[in-house]
Parts: C-alpha cells; sequence; structure tokens
C-alpha cells in the first residue's frame, strides 16, 4: 500500500513589540520561501504577546521585558489586575496570540491579509 505523504505544519509568532512591522515583513517573506519550496506545508500565525508572571511570583528577566512595552500611542502597557479584567475582550484577544495594543490598523489589515491569502493555497 503507497504510504500518504503528511503535510508539515509550521507555526510563527508576528509582531513582536520591538519592531512589529519590521519583524512581521522579514516573517512574510521567510514564509513564501518556504511555501515555494514546500507548497503544501500549512502555516500557522500567532501574534506575539508576552504575558506577566503570575500572582506572586516574579521573575526579573520576565519584568524588565515587559516594562518597556508600549500601545500603538507609545503609552506603558498596564496589565489587568484581577481575573475579571483579564475576562474583557481586549485581554482575551491579548492573551489568545490574537491581538496586541501595539498593533496599527495598517498592521493588523496586513497580517489579517496575508493569513487570508497564504490559507487560500497562495504559492509564489
Amino acid at each position: 500500500m503507497p504510504q500518504q505523504r503528511r503535510d508539515s505544519e509550521l507555526s510563527f509568532m508576528l509582531a513582536p513589540p520591538q519592531d512589529p512591522e519590521g519583524e512581521t515583513e522579514r516573517t512574510f517573506e521567510f514564509i513564501r520561501h518556504i511555501k515555494r519550496v514546500h507548497p503544501t506545508t500549512e502555516i500557522m500565525l500567532y501574534i506575539y504577546a508576552p504575558l506577566p508572571s503570575g500572582p506572586g511570583s516574579t521573575l526579573p528577566q520576565v519584568e524588565r521585558a515587559l516594562s518597556g512595552l508600549r500601545d500603538s500611542d507609545g503609552g506603558p502597557l498596564v496589565f489587568p489586575a484581577t481575573a475579571d479584567e483579564w475576562a474583557e475582550p481586549q485581554w482575551i484577544t491579548y492573551w489568545c496570540h490574537t491581538d496586541v495594543p501595539w498593533l496599527t490598523p495598517k498592521l493588523r489589515t496586513r497580517i489579517r491579509d496575508f493569513t487570508t491569502v497564504s490559507g487560500a493555497g497562495f504559492r509564489r
């Protein structure tokens, strides 16, 4: 019986806070390269969303990384303090890796459009 070929699946994180546009475009170019070489590869895209340490826990390296986060207007990112606040829609999209406050509307549209084309079998 012939062996069935399994398509590979690769996951990528997009839009880190230090250079969301530049890093996202470089990742898109790498994904295009992968799709040219291995057109049946399934690509999974997620937005990079660092999370604070849990209650009662402090990790200095995590705290340092989070202290420099800014929203799309340049203001400091303030994480929710309660479970009810984390359950608000904007924070659900954050911790589910679908949206973060430092993304501009233009980059949100760019990511959505790339995801649509990539999912439609883009073979370039």
